[in-house]
């Protein structure tokens, strides 16, 4: 999916310290006793009020994963929240609004199942009523003309408007994406639903009005999710487009954001934990604020002078939280900024997104063996992984022996290049350390409590940032050792709770989720051998997350939440080595085949069809890059082809210095390829050909590996060395660590 490239440069870091201090301490509001997402929420009068939602583990569906209870919170005198009622039916994907004191709820999603043993059962519900805080009842009113579930809705005077969602059916039929929005006059006596068309299919979306317009932003669509923002003028009774959401890269995009009008603005908050401002007619998104919590399927909701963010979703499950932010304290004219964490985060293969891209916008574009160097570190072993980098620590792998019998994690500092902890681990299985088998090939991934490194001995490590280890656990032990000529590659994926392992060899292949927290498996679905070193795709769909792995002749989509085979597609050959990269609602497919490099589309009914094929274009070990328009994929000879996202046409070739191991960064209009002697292009792509801002001359003995973007530096991992190119600039105080060393 296209991902808008944003914070330009120019004050970054300040800017982003600065906005970092917004937040006022979530301690000012009383948590919930639990954690809800997709809920209810509404402030009237001086009373917050949660319906409903979603509690328990991600993507389980069952009454028993539906909050039975209505809360309101005195804002004047938050001490505690009061449960209103009993036998509250559990709805989740359902909307509250305020209109005076009173508030509105609006359809939302039952489970007929009570259990999660029993067969998912979803429904949409119709119902509406409203509270009066007066009479402590519910009042009815006309119910939906059709059932609706995970949309959104906003009062704009006296009329209630429901726009977006979907109508689910329950467990034998399909569900059906409303294509109008519905509107309701609350002050007629005898009130009466009317229906209007809307230009756009998309469910947990926001809704919010200001200015006297209606205002849809964001949410998913049947097929991807989705940037769009469609405004709509009651007084013309038309729609029109708006500026694209500036939420960060990534699957979640506009999913699950949550919106609201205040003072002729409309204020916006996603999975980023960026606040965002429109005015109604304005040509662009304002970054005003940041959060301290990033949540998404959250409630923003205002209170006299201050913004309310209240529970919601983040990486690590459900959140009781609410955090306060002045209204005064937003800096609506502030430039554009890069959020301090995502731009000091690479924290997996290609980075946070899984495709080469780089939020950041202060990468240096100029530099030499002599000039821009701040610092080179010495690495134990031989190791072919690249670095992740979570905040001011870098972690890193590579083994030793004979028989790579000794597996090593090396923390540093991101910024000095000194050594925080080093880590050995005697591997499960033993094979040839030459190059022709893979030396420490995957790439860890981090998050903000641990590292998740997979070894090619077949041993997963978890350790904190502290390197104390966490949990283990042998692949080969459990599932049988890797067979081939060559070794096992594939990356570790992070995905809701999960860690998930390709292995795709000679021997019996499978897919495997560990659970973060301790290691247990969750599932595993096996796989046709096939040998392939490709690392898998988190990508948003229709029902939740997908796992999307390209390899050994067939690319497929896997359910994250069990492991199910959600489509399937075999006629692609020789696609062992280049991960496949989202590029809008296109999956793009590289081959070493020149009739084989192909994008595909995800129909949202379990099917993909193929959109295009590149003849006479082969991938080497780098994977794809898309930026703007164009798809860019590099030949082994270092040959790198420009294609046209929406059809495949060939644009122009450019010869590299070198061929590439790393897949190129894309950061802004600028893309970086790192060849494997040193030298690193760095062009403006354009449609009738690249510009080449710079080629800056690294030289080495060894192979550049991999690469991980961090604010303003690269850092490049060669098989003994990690260097760092930029200024040594630290993001943030850390507390030290002991630069402890075990053995085996």
């Amino acid at each position: 999916m296209t991902l808008e490239l944003m914070m330009k440069h120019t004050l970054i870091l300040f800017s982003a310290l600065l906005l970092l201090g917004v937040g006022v301490s979530h301690a000012e509001l009383p948590d919930l006793d639990e954690g809800i997402a997709s809920f209810g929420g509404a402030v009237a009068g001086d009373s917050l009020y949660v319906y409903g939602g979603h509690i328990g583990g991600v993507h389980k569906h069952s009454s028993q994963n539906l909050s039975h209870r209505f809360q309101r919170l005195d804002l004047n005198d938050p001490k505690g929240w009061e449960d209103i009622g009993d036998n509250v039916q559990g709805l989740q994907g359902l909307a509250l609004v305020p209109y005076g004191e009173k508030v509105c709820r609006v359809g939302g999603l039952d489970a007929r199942n009570e259990t999660l043993e029993q067969e998912e059962d979803l429904v949409s519900v119709a119902d509406v009523a409203c509270f009066d805080p007066a009479t402590q009842a519910w009042t009815d009113l006309p119910p939906l003309p059709a059932p609706r579930s995970s949309h959104d809705a906003a009062v704009l005077g006296d009329t209630l408007y429901a726009a977006g969602g979907w109508q689910l059916r329950g467990k034998d039929l399909e569900p059906v994406w409303h294509g109008d929005m519905v509107a309701l006059d609350l002050s007629s006596a005898e009130p009466e639903w009317k229906s209007i068309p809307q230009p756009f299919k998309r469910r947990a979306l926001a809704v919010a009005t200001a200015a006297g317009k209606v205002v849809v932003c964001g949410g998913l669509g049947p097929e991807s999710t989705s940037l769009s923002v469609d405004i709509y003028d009651p007084e013309t009774a038309e729609w029109s487009s708006g500026p694209e959401l500036q939420v960060a890269q990534g699957p979640m995009r506009g999913f699950g954001v949550s919106a609201f009008g205040v003072d002729g603005q409309v204020l916006l908050s996603g999975g980023d934990g960026v606040i965002f401002s429109l005015v109604p007619g304005e040509d662009e998104w304002k970054k005003v604020g940041k959060l301290e919590t990033a949540r998404f399927f959250h409630r923003l909701l205002p209170h006299k002078d201050r913004l309310i963010f209240i529970a919601g979703a983040a990486r690590g499950g459900h959140l009781g939280t609410a955090e306060v932010v002045a209204m005064d304290s937003l800096q609506v004219e502030a430039p554009k900024i890069v959020t301090v964490g995502d731009a000091w985060r690479w924290p997996g293969y290609r980075g946070a997104e899984g495709d080469g891209t780089s939020p950041s916008m202060a990468l240096p574009v100029r530099w030499s063996e002599d000039d821009g160097v701040s610092w080179r570190a010495e690495l134990p072993g031989y190791g072919q992984s690249a670095p992740v980098v979570w905040d001011n620590q870098v972690f890193v792998t590579s083994v030793e022996g004979d028989e790579k019998e000794i597996s090593i994690i090396s923390a540093l500092d991101a910024v000095t290049g000194e050594v925080r902890w080093r880590r050995r681990y005697e591997g499960s299985q033993r094979e040839p350390n030459t190059e022709m088998f893979a030396r420490a090939a995957p790439t860890p991934a981090v998050d903000a409590d641990r590292v998740y490194v997979f070894m090619e001995t077949g041993d997963v490590i978890t350790l904190d940032h502290h390197g104390e280890t966490v949990w283990r656990y042998s692949l080969t032990a459990e599932h049988g050792e890797f067979k081939g000529n060559h070794g096992v590659a594939s990356s570790p994926v992070l995905v809701e709770d999960l860690v998930v392992i390709q292995v795709t060899h000679q021997g019996p292949s499978y897919f495997l989720a560990l659970d973060r927290a301790d290691g247990k498996v969750r599932w595993k679905a096996d796989r046709e051998s096939g040998t392939a070193w490709t690392t898998p795709l988190v990508v948003l769909g229709a029902r939740g997350y997908e796992i999307v792995s390209s390899g050994a002749g067939r690319v497929e989509s896997l359910d994250a939440e069990n492991g199910n085979v959600l489509w399937s597609k075999s006629d692609v050959e020789k696609n062992h080595v280049p991960s496949p990269t989202l590029a809008g609602d296109l999956l793009v497919v590289a081959s070493s085949d020149p009739s084989h490099n192909q994008a595909i589309r995800r129909t949202g009914q379990g099917e993909v069809e193929t959109v295009w094929r590149a003849e006479g274009v082969t991938s080497g070990f780098g994977s794809p890059a898309h930026v703007g328009d164009a798809v860019l994929i590099t030949n082994r000879k270092g040959v790198v082809t420009s294609l046209a996202l929406d059809d495949g046409a060939e644009r122009w070739k450019h010869k590299l210095p070198e061929s590439i191991w790393a897949t190129p960064v894309v950061a802004g209009e600028h893309v970086y390829f790192f060849t494997k002697n040193g030298e690193t292009v760095v062009m403006r792509p354009g449609v009738e050909g690249p510009e080449v801002v710079s080629t800056n001359s690294l030289p080495t003995e060894e192979t550049v590996y991999g690469v991980a973007a961090v604010q303003d530096a690269f850092l490049v991992r060669t098989g003994t060395r990690l260097l760092r190119i930029g200024a040594p600039k630290a993001p943030s105080a850390s507390p030290a660590l002991a630069q402890l060393e075990t053995e085996p």
